[in-house]
């Protein structure tokens, strides 16, 4: 995954599943919209939350 800033480009690793874990919700603005343009998806699993992807999808993601 990667991450603009200004001019910098931050770059952090992926789970080999396309499955990320949070403890809290996604924020109802850029991050859940985001992520929805490019095919990600939020669910609620009961013990937090997570944000699947596909190979596609994060391909679409990170070539934005």
């Amino acid at each position: 995954m990667a991450m603009q800033w200004g001019t910098a480009v931050y770059l952090y690793p992926i789970e080999s599943t396309y499955v990320e874990r949070y403890a809290r919700p996604p924020a109802p603005g850029k991050q859940l919209i985001e992520a929805r343009m490019y095919g990600g998806q939020w669910q609620a699993d009961g013990r937090g939350w997570t944000l699947s992807w596909t190979a596609d999808s994060i391909l679409r993601f990170l070539s934005q």
